[in-house]
């Protein structure tokens, strides 16, 4: 079979697979985006080949509750029109988070009905991602069967969910997990390591990801934000986290896997630069 080509007879890359996402900023949510806007924004990601949006719809407040946008009908009305228009098949994702910090049972009944609530509400997306970080194993099989409920009620509910590599050497979660959601996503961020250490991280990452869970349903996320921190560190950005992920898949002969680009607002020009130089 022929290589495939894109652009000026470059060859694609071979450690990417088809389904590149994105996570949308709070603005496009929660800041009444313009029509004009809106067309930036898709125009932008059709040029770098993304297919697939993560639409922020709110986080876990302590007391179970969810903090919904205003403008989600608005934004999915005129992205459809878009995307018809462009015949682009763009896939919009509905995104639920839940902080560390949140003390909110995942047992409660006041969680389970809002977030029944919150599951109708976005039942105009195309599928929903639970981004739900914990502290403890014991939070992680609770978790587990708030999936199972979810499952149970929504059947052909397309669901994706954030999990750590140190969460899936916990007993049974990853083999629960793959029996519940198509999607795994993994940060690739906040590692506190610095330059070719960094990449290395992501190669090791990315490499015992595989081992665990084969290559199809992985999401792996690099980081587009640049705000320093303890964990977060300067070489900790998306031309370094591409080429760790890069040695990582080809340690696995025949691997692809797809990436997300954590917060498109926070991406600068040289950041697109780097996503089509290390990635297309």
């Amino acid at each position: 079979m022929l290589p495939l080509i894109l652009g000026f007879g470059r060859r694609a890359n071979p450690y990417r697979a088809f389904g590149d996402a994105v996570y949308l900023s709070d603005y496009w949510s929660f800041g009444a985006p313009s029509a004009s806007e809106i067309d930036r924004l898709l125009t932008t990601l059709k040029r770098h080949q993304i297919y697939q949006c993560y639409y922020s719809v709110g986080t876990l407040a302590a007391d179970g509750s969810f903090k919904y946008p205003d403008c989600g009908e608005s934004f999915m009305w005129e992205a459809d029109g878009w995307c018809a228009r462009q015949r682009y098949p763009m896939k919009f994702v509905a995104w639920l988070r839940k902080t560390k910090e949140s003390t909110s049972d995942l047992r409660s009944q006041n969680v389970m009905r809002n977030l029944a609530y919150c599951l109708k509400f976005v039942s105009m997306f195309k599928g929903v991602h639970l981004d739900f970080d914990f502290w403890a194993e014991e939070q992680g099989s609770h978790f587990a069967r708030l999936l199972e409920l979810v499952r149970r009620d929504y059947p052909s509910m397309a669901l994706s969910v954030l999990a750590r590599r140190s969460w899936l050497k916990w007993r049974g979660y990853a083999e629960r997990l793959q029996g519940l959601v198509g999607d795994i996503e993994v940060n690739l961020f906040d590692s506190a390591r610095e330059g070719p250490e960094y990449e290395t991280w992501c190669a090791q990452q990315v490499d015992a990801l595989i081992t665990t869970l084969g290559h199809e349903r992985i999401l792996v996320t690099v980081p587009a934000f640049h705000e320093m921190s303890e964990r977060h560190r300067p070489q900790e950005t998306m031309q370094h986290a591409l080429k760790g992920i890069k040695l990582g898949v080809s340690r696995h002969h025949g691997a692809r896997v797809r990436v997300s680009v954590y917060r498109d607002g926070d991406a600068t020009p040289d950041d697109w630069k780097a996503f089509d130089r290390e990635w297309k």
